[in-house]
């Protein structure tokens, strides 16, 4: 499949009482041992519950592809608006967001 969903994240207002209810409902295994970013792994797609920076909750989806500047200018180009330009992280990859015609946040990162 091109373009692998690689990651989601579910940002909130309470990761903890969002990591005991995903725990109890799922039986998920959230590592609860990192502040901000908690991973869940299930044998799926790993995860994380993080705490929303603007007070608003959301999940994100995070979608590997080759180019980062084209999957933003498609984006726009289809209505979608970008949220957070290309980072480039020192050792890591680099990402950017963009949100869909309905204000879903989706991050690309670099293959």
């Amino acid at each position: 499949m091109s373009n692998p969903v690689v990651h989601w994240e579910m940002i909130t207002k309470n990761p903890d009482r969002a990591r005991e209810f995903y725990t109890k409902l799922f039986g998920w295994d959230v590592d609860a041992s990192r502040a901000a970013f908690q991973s869940v792994e299930t044998g799926g797609i790993n995860g994380a519950i993080i705490l929303t920076e603007d007070g608003v909750p959301h999940v994100r989806l995070v979608v590997q592809v080759p180019d980062l500047q084209e999957a933003l200018d498609l984006s726009e180009t289809l209505g979608g608006k970008t949220v957070t330009p290309i980072v480039d992280i020192p050792g890591g990859p680099s990402f950017a967001v963009s949100s869909d015609p309905d204000c879903n946040f989706i991050a690309f990162v670099k293959e």
